[in-house]
């Protein structure tokens, strides 16, 4: 019984190559931020969590992709903003509720549009930084063959 023979032309040894499936996820979570952008308070039926909280975790992710090239400049300066955003979304409401004292006693959620508008920009530093970082570090999932056709 003979499983394949070296001198066979057809004989083929593939190597495992992580950086195929880096780029893979790297597209995905790319794609993904790119859609939370749409409405960043909606409530994601699949994640279950509201697309803000999605989007940080994404920039995570993009984060934890690049750090281990990143130099200790630029990991304490990006170290510092997502400190800084981790915080802020834990001492600050994007949603606030609003109690009606009068009878029939109810309550609702509204947007808190200045923490909300707060909240944005801090996500969109977060990911241009760790985009930009990505780039700089030659893991943009871009072709160079591709650039220019638009």
């Amino acid at each position: 019984m003979s499983f394949g023979n070296n001198d066979n032309a057809d004989f083929k040894i593939s190597a495992f190559n992580s950086a195929g499936f880096k780029m893979q996820r790297l597209h995905k979570i790319l794609d993904l931020l790119n859609d939370l952008d749409a409405n960043l308070t909606a409530f994601n039926e699949e994640f279950q969590e509201y697309n803000y909280k999605i989007k940080f975790h994404k920039c995570e992710n993009l984060y934890q992709e690049v750090e281990s090239k990143l130099t200790p400049k630029e990991k304490a300066r990006i170290e510092t903003l997502r400190i800084y955003i981790i915080n802020f979304m834990d001492k600050h409401s994007v949603f606030k509720t609003i109690k009606k004292k009068t009878y029939p006693f109810s309550s609702k959620q509204i947007i808190n549009t200045n923490i909300l508008q707060i909240v944005r920009d801090l996500l969109s530093r977060y990911e241009t930084e760790c985009r930009r970082l990505v780039d700089a570090h030659g893991m943009d999932t871009s072709y160079n063959e591709e650039e220019g056709l638009f």
